[in-house]
């Protein structure tokens, strides 16, 4: 009488990214048929190959699966030796890491602003400003957030995200595509004008010029005095008949809210003579 060894096998799973496929590892007695479920479905069959393993592809995950032996079986002639099994695998989904990107606003030229990036805790974060790939910053470890703060802007910036990878094992990327654009706003002018001189009794104009709408903040004759340009030509005059010197000092423009006001020192001169 021959007693045949009854036949073995095990299971391994691994670890994948949401999206992707993944293998399980079965090893055992080569050329043993295997029956295993997945995920406590219907019984299939599969064969170990002649190094005593094979593996199972499975489709594209956005869950875990698990994978459970049900028995082994070898056949020698008329005999089949098969041997119960419970063992079980997971292929482990791990989930895509994500990102958002937030800080649209107006600023006045000269300023910065602050971009704020938050997503998956300990992630790192590819992307753009202006068109260029920027140094990839790390989401906070517990918070997720990263705030990034602009240079001093002159014109118009737009921040884009590109991807998000997460700090697992394996390493998880999702691709994005948001951006916030950074409106700056040009610092108002203004220059005045009109120096002469007049005989006694007579009047002369002093000229205001400069952004539309913008109050340029003055002294005449040492005294601070406002004036508001007009919205639409940008100017506004003065009349006088005595001595008089007109300093500039500076100019801010007058936005309807949420835009910002924006300001600057200004200098120039002008005098009537009498």
């Amino acid at each position: 009488v021959s007693v045949l060894s009854l036949p073995a096998a095990s299971i391994s799973g691994e670890t994948i990214c949401s999206g992707t496929t993944g293998t399980v590892t079965i090893t055992g007695t080569a050329g043993a048929e295997v029956d295993y479920t997945i995920n406590g479905g219907l019984a299939q069959q599969v064969t170990i190959g002649s190094t005593g393993t094979v593996d199972l592809t499975s489709a594209v995950l956005t869950s875990d699966a698990v994978y459970c032996l049900q028995s082994v079986s070898t056949i020698s002639g008329t005999v089949t030796c098969t041997t119960p099994l419970t063992a079980c695998a997971t292929i482990d989904v791990l989930p895509l890491p994500t990102v958002s990107i937030s800080g649209a606003t107006t600023i006045c030229e000269g300023t910065t602003a602050t971009v704020t990036f938050t997503g998956t805790p300990g992630s790192s974060v590819n992307y753009t400003v202006d068109g260029a790939l920027a140094t990839p910053i790390v989401l906070d470890a517990i918070t997720g957030i990263f705030t990034v703060t602009t240079p001093a802007l002159s014109s118009n910036s737009i921040y884009c995200l590109v991807d998000v990878t997460s700090a697992t094992t394996p390493s998880c990327v999702q691709s994005f595509t948001d951006c916030v654009t950074i409106t700056v706003l040009p610092l108002p002018t203004a220059t005045v004008s009109g120096t002469t001189t007049i005989c006694q009794g007579d009047n002369a104009t002093l000229l205001f010029a400069g952004t539309p709408g913008a109050t340029v903040n003055y002294t005449l004759n040492g005294t601070l005095t406002p004036i508001t340009l007009d919205s639409i030509t940008g100017e506004n005059t003065i009349t006088v008949s005595t001595n008089t010197t007109v300093s500039l000092v500076s100019v801010q423009t007058n936005p309807i809210a949420p835009s910002p006001s924006c300001s600057q020192t200004i200098s120039g001169t002008a005098s009537v003579t009498v």
